[in-house]
């Protein structure tokens, strides 16, 4: 059974390995505000495509939306000069009383 009153003694080797990870994690520390700059920038630049797409959006709907009321106004007035040609070429009709009686 192994005497549990020793003292971990880590070898040279092992110092010199937790030394090294303690200058790697203050570079991680360094590592880490450039990453939240990075993540701030990318956040930044990702607000600005977003306010940039949606002008854009806004523009297209509101062309769109222009184009479909000029269509509307010319279907209409076609429409309405159909309608008036229609009723120009239709002949008159008589209402029955109008009409003149049969001689017999």
């Amino acid at each position: 059974m192994p005497n549990t009153t020793e003292v971990f003694q880590p070898s040279d080797d092992q110092q010199s390995d937790v030394q090294q990870s303690n200058v790697q994690q203050s570079g991680v520390q360094q590592s880490d505000s450039e990453k939240k700059a990075e993540a701030l920038r990318v956040r930044e630049e990702r607000a600005a495509d977003a306010a940039a797409a949606m002008q854009e959006y806004e523009a297209e709907k509101a062309k769109l939306l222009e184009n479909t009321q000029r269509l509307r106004a010319l279907r209409l007035a076609r429409e309405a000069e159909e309608k008036r040609l229609k009723s120009e070429k239709a002949p008159k009709r008589l209402s029955r009383k109008a009409k003149t009686p049969k001689a017999s």
